[in-house]
């Protein structure tokens, strides 16, 4: 800015021939020049490849599901294949990039699979936010470095709760499979006498998800003696667990 006023002083009065002309350009080129070089931030290279988002990856699950409930006399244990395909990339009603994920399943090796839902993610904001039944959740953030804590219900009207990033570039062995990068997320992990609330969520580099566990255990026999698991009132647990991976 001085050299702006600089200038227009030392031409005040004066006729601005086309050369003069021309030279106040190329200054003020030079100066606009230097103070956008100045302003640039360099871009942070990130690391996206703990999730799947490239067209044609799929994994294959391993699931069990048990229920619990005492008072019904109901002891149900279900298990079941998935398999996560991400199949095509959309912009969603955000404007935003997302990935479609067909999911499909069946109950046994020897039968087809029968499409079961479609689920859609994206990496967005850093963050990798995945639709879930229609529910949005924040599964990941990046940088992702081990410590860093987030809402992942921020999305939802779900009640809070507070993921953490518990360990990562870990080497961790799944189903015989073995992997050299695993980040785990701690969605949740609560335990007292009659409640135990476990949650977590692993990602293998340039895979995506691995591993999920999700249990809920409510007792009302309280006993300090016998684990939670072996005295349930009530229960809720679904574990996945990575049998095959690959793309089309």
């Amino acid at each position: 800015m001085n050299t702006f006023v600089y200038i227009f002083s030392a031409m005040k009065g004066k006729i601005i021939t086309f050369s003069n002309f021309i030279l106040i350009l190329v200054v003020f080129a030079t100066i606009f020049t230097s103070c956008k070089k100045d302003t640039i931030v360099p871009d942070t290279e990130i690391d996206y490849s703990y999730v799947n988002h490239t067209i044609g990856n799929w994994i294959e699950y391993d699931v069990t599901e048990i229920t619990i409930d005492k008072a019904s006399d109901v002891y149900d244990t279900t298990h079941y294949y998935i398999k996560e395909i991400v199949t095509e990339k959309f912009i969603d009603l955000s404007d935003n990039e997302s990935n479609r994920i067909e999911r499909f399943i069946r109950y046994n090796t020897n039968s087809n699979w029968i499409i079961k839902d479609v689920w859609s993610a994206q990496i967005v904001e850093n963050s990798y936010q995945k639709v879930e039944e229609d529910v949005r959740f924040k599964r990941l953030v990046f940088p992702s470095d081990s410590g860093k804590t987030w809402n992942g219900n921020i999305f939802n009207t779900l009640d809070e709760q507070n993921y953490v990033i518990t360990s990562v570039d870990e080497y961790e062995i799944v189903n015989s499979l073995a992997f050299d990068s695993v980040l785990t997320v701690t969605q949740a992990n609560e335990l007292n006498l009659i409640e135990k609330n476990y949650a977590i969520e692993k990602f293998a580099k340039n895979i995506g998800l691995i591993y999920k566990e999700n249990c809920y255990i409510y007792s009302n026999e309280v006993d300090p003696g016998k684990p939670i698991e072996q005295r349930a009132t009530l229960a809720n647990i679904l574990i996945m667990k990575v049998i095959s991976y690959g793309s089309n």
